[in-house]
């Protein structure tokens, strides 16, 4: 479900996670390289059968359509911070389209 979190370099937290990276001064990769699968809610009013919340905004529906639902759904990506004499870090970036 979405794309894959290797094909995308320029990520909400990179500029975070470098300036951990500097301060460390021991990271081995200088933001992390995200790992494992993006990690979307798919539970509750999440799942692929929820119906649509409706939340209106200066009078208009928020959400139009079960697409444009399904592609707000919050995910996660994962950096590990890897250090060349500590053990790594991990940065956490968590998302929420709308």
């Amino acid at each position: 479900m979405g794309l894959d979190p290797t094909a995308l370099r320029d990520r909400d937290s990179q500029a975070l996670r470098k300036s951990i990276c500097d301060y460390l001064k021991d990271c081995t990769t200088p933001e992390g390289t995200p790992i494992g699968e993006w990690d979307y809610a798919d539970r509750d009013e999440f799942q692929l059968n929820a119906s649509i919340p409706t939340l209106e905004y200066m009078d208009e529906q928020v959400w139009k359509s079960q697409e444009e639902w399904h592609a707000a759904a919050p995910y996660a990506v994962h950096f590990p911070l890897a250090r060349a004499h500590e053990p790594a870090l991990y940065a956490d970036e968590l998302n929420w389209c709308r």
